[in-house]
């Protein structure tokens, strides 16, 4: 069998450790901790206080700066991402590196919401911004990434879904005859997604969940671990996996037509971006492989890529 290449495992955090951080950093009072949903690799808490409330993301040191990076220069550059207030990769406070950010107000949006016509704005001032290096900043080497993403071409970073094919099969995520089929539509479209234009900032995870809203006011946009370099359509894709309504709002907010030519580059971005989350899944010991598996099918049929 393949040999699995884990992600470390995490130290669990519990609610008295995390509100006893929070209260050091803000020299303040906690009332209450509760558990967020999110990535495995992760562990999320939203923090009330007399303060206001706060979100602690505890985890790998590497995403941890990436994110705390990204969220201080998107909104450097005027884009609305939560404002980092405390940064910890040195373990002193808590047993796993963290980052505390400022909550924004209101919550994910739903389909066609009318804040994602300024989203769609901020979306454009991000992808204004140049960034060297290709590929998500949380895999850069060593402990504190760059602004910089690992790879020195675009095509190298689209190539990762390929050498990782064989271990999504060894460990029964993907079954023989789906990673066939994805590597001779990944393969077959190369071109497609070929890429030789300036890397600019990508959100690297953007769908709706993501767009905050305050009843009708835009908020911000949320969860920036992800952040990548590289071409901004692979940021559409990702997003493109919403419902339609609201890839209609991003597409006419950015000056797209949903044409022949577009839904196919979308539906190979969207294959390597979701065989990249099914690796990183794998590797951390999460189990959400269904859904993945059914998408990355889907659009296998959309190119007309055949069954075995």
């Amino acid at each position: 069998m393949t040999e699995l290449r884990p992600v470390a495992a995490p130290v669990p955090l519990t609610g008295a450790e995390v509100a006893d951080a929070v209260s050091r950093c803000l020299r303040t009072t906690v009332d209450g901790v509760t558990t967020l949903a999110g990535y495995v690799g992760n562990q999320d808490f939203m923090v009330r206080t007399p303060a206001g409330d706060y979100v602690l993301k505890a985890g790998d040191a590497t995403s941890i700066n990436a994110e705390a990076w990204a969220c201080e220069t998107v909104r450097a550059a005027g884009v609305s991402a939560p404002e980092v207030v405390a940064l910890e990769v040195d373990r002193a406070t808590l047993p796993e590196p963290f980052l505390l950010m400022r909550r924004l107000s209101g919550a994910g949006v739903g389909e066609g919401h009318g804040a994602l016509v300024e989203a769609v704005r901020q979306l454009r001032v991000l992808h204004a911004l140049h960034a060297d290096g290709f590929g998500f900043l949380h895999d850069a080497a060593g402990d504190s990434p760059t602004p910089r993403g690992p790879y020195a071409t675009w095509a190298e970073f689209t190539n990762e879904p390929f050498d990782c094919l064989d271990e999504l099969v060894a460990h029964k995520v993907l079954t023989p005859a789906l990673a066939g089929r994805l590597r001779v539509g990944l393969d077959g479209h190369r071109d497609t997604v070929a890429y030789d234009g300036q890397a600019v900032l990508l959100h690297g995870d953007l769908h709706p969940r993501h767009v905050f809203a305050d009843g009708d006011e835009f908020t911000g946009i949320i969860d920036w671990g992800d952040v990548a370099a590289g071409d901004p359509v692979f940021d559409l894709s990702r997003f493109s996996r919403a419902d339609p309504a609201s890839l209609t709002f991003l597409l006419d907010g950015y000056g797209l037509d949903l044409d022949s030519d577009l839904a196919v580059r979308l539906a190979v971005y969207r294959m390597i971006w979701t065989t990249i989350v099914l690796r990183d899944e794998l590797r951390a010991g999460g189990d959400w492989f269904a859904v993945h598996r059914e998408a990355i099918d889907a659009d296998l049929d959309r190119l007309g890529v055949p069954t075995a």
